[in-house]
C-alpha cells in the first residue's frame, strides 16, 4: 500500500518550493533594507552558491570579509565585490550577511 503523503508527491514538492521561495524573498528584502555599507562574511564556495541563489543586485555589498590571506585582494565570484580582511570589513560595515 502506498502512502498518500509520499515525499515525492507533486503537491508536497510544490509546497516545499513555495516555502523556499518565500524564505528567499524575506532574506532578500531584509538584506536590501539593511544599512549600508553591507559586507558578506566569508568567501567560501558554499557562500558563493547561496549568493548566486539570492540574485542580489551588483551594488548590494561593498566587500566580502575573509580570514584566508590568499583570498585578500581578489574578487568574490564573478563580481566586482572585493575580498578584504576581516579587520577592514569590521571597521567599515554597518551590516554583515553570513553565508
Amino acid at each position: 500500500m502506498e502512502r498518500q503523503d509520499a515525499v515525492d508527491a507533486p503537491g508536497r514538492l510544490v509546497a516545499f518550493r513555495d516555502r523556499i521561495d518565500g524564505a528567499k524573498a524575506k532574506v532578500r528584502e531584509m538584506v536590501l533594507r539593511a544599512p549600508t555599507p553591507r559586507y558578506l562574511y566569508g568567501a567560501s564556495t558554499r557562500g558563493a552558491t547561496l549568493f548566486q541563489y539570492f540574485d542580489f543586485p551588483p551594488d548590494t555589498f561593498a566587500g566580502a570579509a575573509e580570514r584566508d590571506h590568499l583570498k585578500i585582494g581578489r574578487y568574490y565570484l564573478d563580481t566586482d565585490i572585493p575580498i578584504v580582511t576581516e579587520t577592514q570589513a569590521r571597521r567599515d560595515a554597518k551590516t554583515f550577511l553570513v553565508l
